[in-house]
């Protein structure tokens, strides 16, 4: 009996052996990634491994998973298997929770449900239930914004984040590098300028559409800056083509100018009531540095290179206005 049972045991062990450390991954690339959903099941992960034609046997898995314990220890998150990985490798992986960070790049989005649908396609987050989040006053208050300023939390940048982080975990994140961001050193520009961190995302989220050189940037924030001490009206084209939610406008016409929005800065004084998009990092350090000067208007050059001649006077603008509207009835854009 004794000499049975000590066969049976050294079989186990020469089992445990082979099914731990030999390679029982068959997938052709150098690796892939597995997500394991939030509540989870083992005989879910059974499954993900077999719809994912992960394994070259199922039962080797099923073996050491029974003899390590990992029935009772499945959690959540997006999983790296290697070419070569050995079946007790990717037990410990799976069992230690190890999972491997999302690349998250934040994009220069200017529409809520979109930004929404872009972060559920990176993250386990529900699209609908991250928007409604973003649309709750009492929730997001909780981080100085609002519904209409909520985009001012999110900086254009790339983060390191894991697959199932929850949404409130995914606000702590981003409020955290927002805290970040808005160091001492941009607060005392802030505080120079007489502005807060959000007014002056939305300057850079205007300055932003206005042009694509950012030599010129300061300048143009400039120009905004001294209509707003001013109180004058901030005429910005860019608000207009987002109030009509068509930023692929090449003309702004007194058809556009009549849109009854709180974005149309053509009727309202002061900033719009958020951001029109994301700006990117780069465009928020222009308008913390912007350029003090003395003019109050900007035109389009008509020589196609995309940048712009500045004036002090309303008629000094007038005439280049006049020019850049010949080119583009000469370029047939009406």
């Amino acid at each position: 009996m004794f000499f049975i049972i000590a066969v049976y045991v050294v079989i186990l062990v020469l089992q445990y052996s082979y099914y731990g450390f030999v390679n029982n991954v068959k997938i052709k690339k150098d690796y892939m990634y597995i997500y394991i959903p939030t509540g989870s099941k083992y005989e879910d992960v059974l499954r993900i491994l077999t719809e994912n034609n992960i394994l070259d046997n199922i039962r080797t898995f099923e073996l050491l998973a029974e003899l390590k314990n990992y029935k009772n220890n499945v959690k959540p998150g997006r999983y790296r298997i290697n070419k070569k990985m050995s079946t007790n490798k990717i037990i410990n992986i799976l069992r230690a929770g190890l999972q491997e960070p999302v690349s998250l790049y934040i994009g220069n989005f200017y529409n809520l449900r979109y930004f929404s649908r872009y972060i559920s396609k990176h993250l386990e987050i529900d699209s609908t239930e991250l928007l409604c989040t973003l649309q709750n006053e009492e929730i997001i208050g909780k981080y100085g914004f609002n519904k209409n300023n909520i985009l001012a939390l999110f900086l254009n940048d790339t983060y390191s984040i894991y697959w199932n982080t929850s949404i409130d975990k995914f606000l702590d994140r981003m409020y955290s590098e927002y805290q970040k961001y808005w160091d001492n050193e941009k607060i005392k520009k802030l505080n120079k300028l007489g502005i807060s961190a959000i007014d002056a995302i939305i300057i850079a989220s205007i300055v932003q559409f206005e042009t694509n050189h950012y030599d010129e940037m300061p300048r143009i924030a400039g120009v905004y800056y001294n209509r707003l001490k001013k109180g004058m009206l901030l005429q910005a084209d860019p608000t207009i083509k987002y109030a009509w939610n068509n930023f692929s406008l090449k003309r702004i016409t007194k058809e556009h100018l009549s849109i009854a929005s709180p974005y149309n800065t053509y009727l309202f004084r002061g900033l719009p009531p958020g951001p029109i998009c994301i700006p990117n990092k780069k465009v928020i350090e222009a308008v913390l540095n912007l350029e003090f000067h003395n003019f109050l208007y900007f035109c389009a050059k008509t020589d196609g290179s995309g940048y712009h001649v500045f004036s002090k006077s309303y008629d000094e603008h007038l005439r280049y206005a006049k020019l850049y509207h010949k080119k583009l009835n000469e370029l047939g854009i009406y």
